[in-house]
């Protein structure tokens, strides 16, 4: 049995609990294909990701992009990939046994994303709604990670304060959450950021397959 010495597990999601690389690539290129700008490859699109849809197509688009055009740019993306996110994204195998293990055991699961709200919480809720009822992206008014708004507010939605949550994420940026709140954190190194990326960003509990989070809530 797990050691139920917190309340609640806040996931990342895209890298974390879903695999949406090919889908974020695809939406990526699609839009700047259209403006005839030059395309990444998957594994590069990969890399932009973490800190939201802005950041990314700023990254994603050429250097000296004309603002007005970054703006269309970043608009299309969030229209397009708001109908393209369920295309070929998949969660990563081997973590739904772990969801189903984490609500068994009574904890509270939520979602903590820098993605569009919406696109949050449709594949929240499309993938892993019978576990996890609380989806937080994006949302205008609220600090996005690895600022505190959006995960105080996912706190709020789950009733439970910092101390009673670890949170779990596959990025720099998720690290950097972690800390920024002083919670509990595991960084897991099957998504978009290596293990050594992980490591240099001062993650001190890592995941390298999805069991492996049951076996560390038991040492953090």
């Amino acid at each position: 049995m797990i050691d139920k010495k917190y309340k609640a597990i806040i996931f990342d999601l895209d890298g974390t609990l879903l695999d949406t690389a090919s889908d974020l690539a695809r939406a990526v290129n699609h839009v700047l294909t259209a403006h005839g700008l030059p395309c990444h490859t998957e594994k590069d699109v990969i890399a932009f990701t973490g800190n939201g849809a802005d950041v990314l197509m700023r990254k994603a688009a050429p250097s000296d992009i004309d603002e007005a055009e970054l703006k269309i740019v970043t608009k299309e993306f969030k229209e397009y990939y708001a109908l393209h996110s369920a295309d070929n994204s998949l969660p990563y195998n081997g973590i739904e046994d772990v969801l189903k293990e984490l609500y068994d055991q009574n904890y509270k699961l939520a979602v903590v994303s820098n993605k569009v709200h919406a696109a949050t919480s449709y594949l929240t809720d499309k993938y892993f709604g019978k576990y996890i009822k609380v989806a937080v992206g994006d949302i205008a008014g609220y600090e996005k990670k690895p600022k505190l708004g959006t995960l105080k507010l996912a706190l709020d939605k789950l009733g439970v304060d910092f101390c009673d949550v670890v949170y779990i994420g596959d990025s720099e940026v998720d690290v950097m959450t972690a800390k920024n709140a002083n919670m509990a954190h595991i960084a897991v190194s099957w998504g978009f950021r290596s293990k050594e990326e992980l490591l240099a960003a001062g993650a001190k509990h890592i995941a390298e397959k999805p069991d492996d989070i049951l076996k560390l809530l038991n040492e953090i």
